[in-house]
C-alpha cells in the first residue's frame, strides 16, 4: 500500500512539475531574448546576429510567441543551451537554471501550456466552440505545419481559417484518419469526436 501511494505521490508530482512555455518559459524568454527577439530589430549590426539573411537580421523571431518559439525550438536549444551563445556574451545574464529549464521544455515536447492540448470539458448538451474546445486541440497536435509560418499550409489556429476549412479538418482528421501524418503527434480520439461534434453542430467560434 505504501509503495503505491508512493508512486502515486512522485506521478503526481512529475505532472505538477512539467515545464510549460506559458508558466516557465516565456517569462525567461522576456527577461533575457526580448531585447532582439521581439519580431522587429532593425538596428542589430550585421554581424551581430543573422550575418547572411538582411530580413531575418531585421525580424528575429518573437520568442515571448509560443507559435515562434515551439517552430523554432531545435534552434533555440542548440543556441541557448547546447553551443551557449545565446543571449550573446550572455549580455542579460540567462542563468544555468534556466538553460536547464529551456532545456526540459525542448526535450520533454515543447508544450504550451499546463493543459496543452486538452480541451475544456463539455458540460451535457453543451455545444463545442472553436476557442474554447478545438483550438487547444490544434495547437498541440497540428502544429507545426498548420501555423503562420508555413505560407501554402492553411493556418488553424485562426477562427476564419478553421471554419472555412472545417470539412476537411474533419474529412483528414476523422473519415480519412490521415491527420496528423502517422498520427504524430497523437490525435486521440476523444479529440476526433470532439472535431466531429464542433463541425457537425455548426463550427462555432
Amino acid at each position: 500500500m505504501f509503495s503505491l501511494l508512493l508512486i502515486f505521490m512522485v506521478s503526481a508530482s512529475a505532472e505538477a512539475a512539467t515545464v510549460t512555455f506559458e508558466k516557465d518559459v516565456k517569462p525567461i524568454f522576456q527577461n533575457r531574448c526580448f531585447q532582439c527577439h521581439k519580431g522587429s530589430n532593425p538596428n542589430l549590426p550585421k554581424s551581430f546576429h543573422y550575418p547572411n539573411d538582411v530580413a531575418a537580421r531585421m525580424y528575429p523571431p518573437d520568442w515571448t510567441v509560443y507559435e515562434n518559439a515551439f517552430n523554432y525550438r531545435s534552434g533555440i536549444q542548440a543556441y541557448a543551451v547546447t553551443k551557449l551563445t545565446m543571449p550573446p556574451n550572455n549580455v542579460t545574464l540567462m542563468t544555468d537554471g534556466e538553460r536547464a529549464i529551456v532545456d526540459e521544455w525542448v526535450n520533454t515536447g515543447a508544450k504550451n501550456d499546463a493543459i496543452s492540448g486538452l480541451a475544456a470539458p463539455l458540460a451535457k448538451g453543451e455545444i463545442p466552440t472553436f476557442t474554447t474546445h478545438i483550438k487547444p486541440i490544434i495547437e498541440s497536435k497540428c502544429l507545426p505545419c498548420h501555423t503562420s509560418l508555413i505560407s501554402f499550409l492553411p493556418n488553424w489556429r485562426t477562427y476564419k481559417t478553421a471554419f472555412q476549412f472545417r470539412n476537411g479538418i474533419y474529412q483528414r482528421t476523422v473519415v480519412l484518419g490521415s491527420m496528423p501524418p502517422g498520427n504524430s503527434p497523437q490525435l486521440t480520439q476523444a479529440e476526433r469526436d470532439r472535431i466531429t461534434l464542433w463541425v457537425k453542430s455548426g463550427a462555432k467560434g
